[in-house]
């Protein structure tokens, strides 16, 4: 045996967000590689078709994506080189068969993510700044004003939210996610979920007429249990929202999927803690009932990041 060298790791390529277009003739990926030199991530597009490989994108930078169509991927990256402080986030479009990437895009706030909608427009999953709720407007006072804010407050940490900190996690920002429908004709942005509420694990129903999303309430102090996050969906043509599943101690959702009859849910009793593995849920779209579907088990020897093996 001999240590692992640093340069070992950086040789190593990653692959994640596998992708098929619409009709299934194609599939995009990311691909990510350490560089040691300027102590980042190089990530960058790839598409498969016909069983050849090749390179969609070149910035190094490339990592979020959705297939507008068949043909078309749609990427945030930022091309404009710009050297003053901005909250901007840009989305560009590519054709899978050739061409140039194109500004499809430009939203006044971070942008995570975006999911095609009939007629052009999107919903977009974007960064909400506590102190600073409308920055999504684009107003350029406010902008400025935030911006002051951040630079004048950037030697510090002001912990605002708990807990601040958790094993396994990482620090509590300020900011967290909210959802927003974008009007492509009027290039503006709509809230859809409340301020304080964090949006996480988006997605679109096949008839793209309903969205479901977890919301996790950051206005005042976490759960006391690990997790906490509930399950809602919203009508796209009423913009009604209504919740689906919450989360207890005894019953704390970590994961959901969207079923042709059934939508399935992974959540934990908490027996064994925080670590405790998850049991499948199967919830009745009409009703909204919750019933076991399946254990996964006692987790003896079956999961290396459990205390409880």
């Amino acid at each position: 045996m001999r240590p692992i060298a640093i340069d070992d790791f950086c040789a190593v390529r990653s692959l994640a967000n596998v992708t098929f277009s619409p009709e299934g003739t194609t599939a995009c990926f990311t691909v990510s590689q350490a560089k040691k030199e300027k102590n980042c991530y190089d990530s960058r597009l790839y598409t498969l078709k016909d069983g050849v490989v090749r390179a969609l994108t070149s910035g190094g930078k490339e990592s979020s994506f959705c297939y507008l169509d068949e043909n078309t991927v749609l990427f945030a990256a930022d091309r404009e080189g710009e050297k003053e402080p901005s909250l901007q986030s840009r989305f560009y479009r590519i054709a899978l068969d050739g061409g140039e990437a194109e500004l499809a895009f430009t939203f006044p706030i971070p942008v995570s993510a975006v999911y095609p909608l009939p007629g052009g427009d999107l919903l977009a999953v974007g960064s909400t700044f506590p102190g600073f709720e409308e920055l999504y407007k684009g107003d350029k006072k406010l902008i400025k004003a935030y911006l002051d804010d951040k630079k004048e407050n950037e030697d510090y940490e002001v912990i605002e939210q708990l807990p601040w900190w958790w094993n396994g996690g990482t620090y509590t920002r300020g900011a967290y996610e909210s959802l927003f429908y974008y009007d492509a004709k009027k290039k503006s942005l709509t809230r859809l979920t409340a301020e304080g509420m964090s949006v996480s694990a988006v997605e679109l129903t096949e008839d793209k007429k309903t969205v479901y999303y977890s919301l996790l309430d950051v206005s005042g102090p976490r759960p006391a249990y690990f997790g906490g996050a509930d399950l809602y969906r919203m009508d796209l043509a009423s913009r009604r929202e209504e919740p689906v599943a919450k989360s207890r101690p005894d019953f704390v959702i970590a994961e959901y999927a969207l079923g042709a009859s059934f939508l399935l849910i992974m959540a934990a009793d908490g027996k064994f803690g925080m670590n405790t593995d998850c049991d499948f849920y199967k919830l009745d779209y009409a009703t909204l009932a919750v019933t076991p579907y399946a254990v996964y088990g006692e987790a003896i020897g079956s999961s290396v990041g459990c205390d409880v093996r």
